[in-house]
């Protein structure tokens, strides 16, 4: 999807964007051909400057992720799914400050692995640096702030795609487990209904001993993370139908 996408570039938004694929400039050697007959100026050398640099960092996510609006990175997921992980936390409370992690899930699309506090939870830090990008739900406000304040010397370089503004781009508002009722996806009846404040009931309850309820804390945040992947490829799958295959013949690599 990145060798067909623009946005990224100076002086480049969704229009201009669709003007290029309209004319059947498709692919960035296209556009660098395009841009070679154009008049000189800086606003085509600019374009020209972020082009060529496209081409030298085409493996480095993190190099698109800070050049994308965050509603559109989606965007990178198709071209880095090996190097992806989905994540999410559960917490004490609200405040990065007053409470703590209790649990982070941490899934590539393949392997599913949990760090728990007081038992692994430092093994995470060295296990997320393994990938390129990662995913969320709200990651910017919530689960990120959290990170970085438990690891102090966090220092992830990888782009980040926050579900939150993809999904809202689509129209879906509202948090994870609306979204998902919207989308028709369900949970383990176990877990179903639960949200973030029954995550730290059920944390308080282990804490005084019942182990069950630590079990059904892990298998709501597994929940919460497996499905990370189930929107972020319907979202990509919805932007692609709507907005790019009326001038890209393209599919997506797990259709």
């Amino acid at each position: 999807m990145l060798n067909h996408t623009f946005i990224h570039l100076p002086y480049t938004g969704k229009k201009t964007e669709q003007k290029y694929w309209e004319k059947g400039i498709l692919s960035w050697k296209d556009l660098l051909k395009y841009l070679k007959d154009r008049p000189s100026g800086k606003r085509y050398k600019k374009i020209e400057k972020v082009l060529l640099e496209s081409f030298e960092n085409r493996n480095s996510p993190h190099f698109f992720g800070a050049l994308l609006p965050a509603k559109d990175r989606w965007r990178l997921y198709p071209d880095f799914t090996h190097t992806c992980a989905f994540i999410d936390i559960e917490t004490t409370g609200s405040s990065t400050w007053e409470n703590e992690i209790t649990v982070i899930g941490l899934y590539n699309g393949k392997e599913f692995k949990q760090y728990v506090n007081g038992y692994n939870l430092e093994e995470f830090e060295s296990e997320v640096y393994r990938y390129n990008v990662i995913v969320t739900f709200n990651g910017l406000t919530f689960d990120l702030p959290f990170i970085r304040y438990y690891f102090r010397h966090f220092d992830l370089k990888a782009a980040h795609i926050d579900l939150r503004y993809v999904m809202a781009e689509l129209g879906f508002k509202g948090g994870l487990k609306t979204i998902e009722k919207k989308l028709g996806l369900e949970r383990p009846s176990d877990v179903d209904g639960f949200s973030g404040w029954e995550a730290v009931w059920l944390w308080e309850r282990y804490r005084r001993g019942d182990k069950a309820s630590l079990e059904l804390l892990l298998e709501y945040n597994k929940q919460d993370v497996i499905n990370l992947r189930k929107l972020l490829e319907f979202a990509c799958e919805a932007h692609v139908r709507d907005h790019v295959s009326r001038f890209i013949d393209y599919t997506l690599p797990w259709k």
